[in-house]
């Protein structure tokens, strides 16, 4: 059933924002809770950033979300931290020694019961986390919850993974225009305003050889040559430096 839904949301949602937003509504519905979050790595793989929460029924993220009103940073970098959930679910007590104590406090004023923390792990590799926050001890434990949170970490980390190498191929398409529209440019440059150069100095010499104008004439002509060569070399190191 998460399978089948995980495809359709996907198929009807192909911004990865609204789709984590309906995601993140769902884990929190189905899940019986009233909070559900995740979590993402950095690129540089050196810390982690809250990134969007499911709250008592409303969506919040990193920009919406007062620095006061849930403890992300706090439990950003427990998450970061803690070596052992990067491979596997954890169930934490809302008091759990574990948590940091900004986390706990939180847990204990919203009196929630325990948190489910899943690795969003695919092919090895950990792009984050998404958690549920259950607000009572769960009637036959917490197995089916587990299960639950877990297949949707494996469809959101696939759902990622994809959006982040659509957007590199992007940004190398770009990348790639940019590049031939330098060189275009520096062709532009080097068939007219070089060349260009080029023709004036040669005939701004010619005229200094004819030896025969006034004085004030030939200083004129002096500068120009100057000035056509200083620009010409100019012009020449515009185009190596777009190439």
């Amino acid at each position: 059933e998460i399978t089948k839904y995980m495809l359709d949301l996907l198929g009807s949602v192909p911004d990865l924002d609204a789709f984590f937003r309906a995601l993140l509504k769902t884990l929190a519905e189905e899940g019986e809770s009233h909070a559900a979050g995740v979590w993402l790595i950095n690129e540089d793989k050196q810390s982690c950033d809250f990134w969007m929460a499911h709250l008592f029924g409303e969506v919040f993220n990193d920009t919406n979300l007062g620095p006061t009103y849930f403890p992300r940073m706090a439990m950003a970098q427990f998450l970061f931290d803690y070596k052992e959930g990067w491979e596997q679910t954890i169930e934490y007590r809302s008091d759990d020694v574990r948590l940091p104590e900004l986390v706990r406090q939180f847990n204990s004023e919203n009196g929630l019961y325990s948190t489910l923390v899943a690795p969003l792990i695919l092919g090895g590799k950990n792009l984050g986390w998404i958690n549920l926050c259950v607000a009572e001890e769960p009637e036959g434990g917490s197995w089916w919850r587990i299960a639950l949170v877990e297949a949707i970490a494996r469809h959101a980390a696939l759902a990622l993974h994809k959006s982040r190498i659509y957007e590199q191929k992007r940004a190398e398409e770009r990348r790639k225009t940019i590049l031939e529209e330098r060189n275009r440019l520096a062709r532009d440059i080097h068939d007219t305003l070089a060349q260009g150069f080029g023709a004036i100095l040669m005939q701004l010499q010619a005229a200094q050889r004819e030896g025969t104008l006034p004085a004030q004439a030939a200083r004129n002509i002096d500068i120009a040559v100057d000035l056509a060569r200083t620009h010409m070399v100019e012009a020449r190191r515009s185009v190596g430096a777009l190439r």
